[in-house]
């Protein structure tokens, strides 16, 4: 995935320096051009640092036993005591966020711990804060941003398909995998997705009428939340998002190098009423050898 990725970006970027270029000569004459805000005096440019937990799912148990959460904010520097202001800019769950967070001295990092208590669990509740701008430096480089958006769900993984049977219509073998449903709202997971080892986790689109509690609404197609790449043609690819590459792996005796999905509505339909899921994929064994494969499974009665 990453020299694919890498290809179109380089085009991109390629494009956007022949777009500034006559741009710059277009606009010369416009004095109409505004200068940003200027940053505070006396802004200690705060952010919120890389690798917060944005979503957020918590089992009752853990919610009863522990209802709160921590965001890290960090500073360009060690020095002296210094406190943050935090602006809320939605708060859907009626969480409570502290107005500042602060920094001890020697420290470029501070915790800011959200109490979830009052969030009504099997819903999902969006969260969505800001540093204050006299305490932030939106010009600055760092590492994070001034922003950070999240949610929390108090639900849990229930497994609804045990040991289910994926069989393809090409030369691999079948693969076994159980299938979980996040207890309340439309998410799903399919753990070792087609004997990948990477869980794909789905929401089921076109499912009319909906019924968190009645397995025979769970009817639609397949809509892939994780582990997908989506490329400019409108087709999802299945890869490994800890490693940022395309998933790769072995069938039996038989090589998986990429594999990508057909999203159209009716290619990959997925019925727990009946018990079945069937998915179009395309599978490369390497660069050159490829083909169309249908992905079945069927459990229940």
């Amino acid at each position: 995935m990453k020299n694919f990725i890498f290809r179109h970006f380089d085009c991109i970027a390629i494009a956007c320096i022949a777009g500034l270029g006559t741009a710059a000569c277009d606009d010369s004459d416009d004095d109409s051009w505004e200068p940003g805000p200027a940053v505070p005096e006396g802004s200690m440019g705060a952010y919120f640092a890389e690798g917060n937990t944005t979503e957020l799912i918590a089992t009752p148990e853990e919610f009863a036993a522990d209802p709160t959460f921590s965001i890290t904010v960090a500073r360009p520097t060690t020095e002296g005591t210094a406190s943050a202001a935090i602006e809320v800019v939605d708060n859907e769950g009626g969480m409570t966020v502290p107005a500042s967070v602060e920094f001890a001295d020697g420290a470029d990092r501070a915790t800011l711990t959200i109490d979830y208590s009052a969030v009504e669990p099997y819903r999902t509740h969006s969260l969505k804060l800001r540093i204050a701008a006299s305490d932030a430096n939106p010009y600055a480089i760092s590492e994070g941003i001034d922003t950070y958006t999240g949610t929390v769900l108090v639900s849990q993984w229930v497994k609804v398909a045990d040991d289910v049977e994926f069989t393809f219509s090409t030369i691999y073998s079948p693969v076994r995998s159980d299938i979980y449903h996040l207890d309340g709202v439309n998410l799903f997971r399919i753990d070792n997705f087609i004997g990948s080892g990477l869980d794909l986790r789905f929401s089921i689109s076109g499912a009319t009428g909906f019924d968190a509690d009645d397995p025979t609404t769970w009817v639609g197609d397949v809509s892939p939340l994780s582990n997908v790449y989506w490329d400019e043609y409108g087709y999802w690819w299945l890869i490994d998002e800890e490693a940022d590459d395309y998933a790769s792996w072995t069938i039996g005796d038989a090589a998986v190098a990429y594999v990508e999905f057909n999203p159209a509505s009716g290619y990959n339909p997925i019925s727990f009423a009946k018990g079945t899921l069937l998915m179009t994929a395309y599978m490369f064994q390497d660069d050159t050898n490829a083909g169309w494969n249908y992905v079945r499974a069927s459990w229940g009665e």
